[in-house]
């Protein structure tokens, strides 16, 4: 009599191996029966096979899901070869299925080596605990809603039938469905606790505001990161901005809230966010020392160029042109704020330094490109001519005649009628160095 097991038991282990590859490619059946054989409607023939139901694969249905998925040689191999030999009968006393006993032992990475070891008995027994407390722990998660439930219960079938992969993607789903579950009740929980920090920042304890205010935002941390951080983004920013209408401390608030975000982003996990945040705490630094004199201003200054320097590493021209430019243009400001404040040639060199982060943001901004904001840029290079002539008398004149034309390049895009804030600053700035000219 032909030997029917063994074409039988490749099939399964064949659907087990095509059922890898298809979830770590994230396909559909749909989808891979049109990789496979050009046909999507052929995708209960996937289906087929995964489950090992349709028979032993022919050689160039194998070559094809090899071709379709990128199947290694060396997983190829190791599914045409023999299956692990089954443990001695007496050694079924683990309480788990023989299906399961030889999934378990087909699975295990070393199990030559635990059955010369650790021998038979101990393996299936150590096993056979692993398996009973995960099943209990996935048990103890029902109740709390159907749609979970019967999440669960799938999963625990696939393990039952040692489909352990296929039950890790059923939990993904869970837990997709668990994060629905709780989202409103802490949703409710942040508003509440943002209402805190709100309440207390009216009172003026902005320390103790910014606590609430980053403690709303950190209830997301795990549950949706993306969330948390633009949480964190928002709330810094209207803490920010009621600092600059108002007055007092709030900019350290912001700084704190904005800084808070290091805790679930860095420059080499999720840069771009880190970068962002580095970017709005070099804002808030930036407003808080142009309004904050002496030395406690120049730190805050110090601390904001530093700032937009740690987030230009990772905002560069080629990656991020336009966000590399408002950065630029922030640190140009800064930097002309800092050499305002410094006498002599260190001032010169600090605003001869915010001239050239000037410029090189207007290799992106350009007045074709952003008109606005090239614009807004070459304002603030008059500024800082206007502020190095006074700084370098000897200078003077051709520092002012630079301003001079900066200004008037500046009026070309401001417009009276739509832009009349930005039109009269740069007039007045514009005749206030014709005069000095004069």
């Amino acid at each position: 009599m032909p030997d029917v097991t063994e074409p039988n038991d490749f099939a399964r282990r064949f659907g087990q191996l095509v059922e890898r590859y298809v979830i770590s490619l994230g396909w559909t059946h749909q989808q891979v029966a049109h990789k496979v054989w050009g046909d999507s409607t052929r995708k209960s023939h996937v289906t087929a096979y995964i489950k090992g139901t349709k028979g032993k694969p022919s050689n160039p249905t194998i070559a094809k899901f090899v071709k379709a998925l990128w199947i290694t040689e060396a997983d190829l191999e190791a599914c045409r070869a023999p299956p692990t030999p089954m443990p001695p009968r007496g050694d079924e006393g683990s309480g788990l299925g023989s299906e399961l006993i030889a999934e378990l032992a087909r699975q295990f990475d070393a199990s030559a080596e635990a059955q010369g070891v650790l021998g038979w008995s101990d393996f299936l027994r150590e096993k056979a605990a692993e398996y009973r407390s995960l099943k209990d722990e996935i048990s103890e998660l029902r109740g709390t809603n159907p749609r979970l439930d019967n999440q669960l219960a799938e999963a625990e079938d696939l393990m039952e039938h040692g489909r352990f992969r296929a039950a890790g993607e059923i939990l993904q789903g869970a837990k997709e469905i668990a994060r629905e579950v709780v989202r409103e009740p802490l949703e409710q929980l942040s508003r509440l606790e943002g209402a805190q920090g709100r309440l207390a920042v009216l009172e003026g304890d902005h320390e103790r505001g910014a606590t609430h205010l980053i403690n709303a935002a950190r209830l997301f941390d795990f549950l949706d990161p993306d969330h948390a951080i633009a949480l964190r983004q928002k709330l810094g920013q209207e803490t920010e901005l009621r600092s600059r209408r108002y007055g007092g401390v709030g900019a350290a608030a912001a700084v704190r809230i904005f800084r808070s975000i290091e805790e679930i982003a860095s420059e080499t996990e999720r840069p771009r966010d880190w970068a962002s945040a580095m970017n709005s705490a070099g804002i808030a630094l930036s407003n808080q020392g142009a309004r904050t004199g002496g030395e406690a201003g120049a730190a805050l200054l110090g601390e904001a160029v530093a700032a937009y320097r740690a987030a230009l590493r990772v905002r560069t021209e080629e990656a991020h042109p336009v966000a590399w430019a408002q950065t630029q243009n922030n640190l140009g400001i800064a930097l002309r704020e800092q050499g305002a404040r410094t006498d002599g040639e260190a001032g010169a060199a600090l605003l001869g330094e915010a001239v050239a982060a000037y410029r090189a943001a207007l290799r992106v901004s350009t007045e074709a490109a952003h008109p606005v904001d090239w614009a807004e840029t070459t304002e603030n290079i008059g500024l800082a001519f206007e502020s190095m002539a006074e700084l370098e008398p000897e200078a003077a004149r051709e520092h002012l005649n630079a301003a001079l034309e900066a200004f008037e390049a500046a009026l070309r895009v401001y417009d009276p009628v739509h832009m009349p804030y930005d039109f009269g600053t740069a007039t007045q700035s514009r005749d206030r160095v014709a005069a000095k000219l004069a």
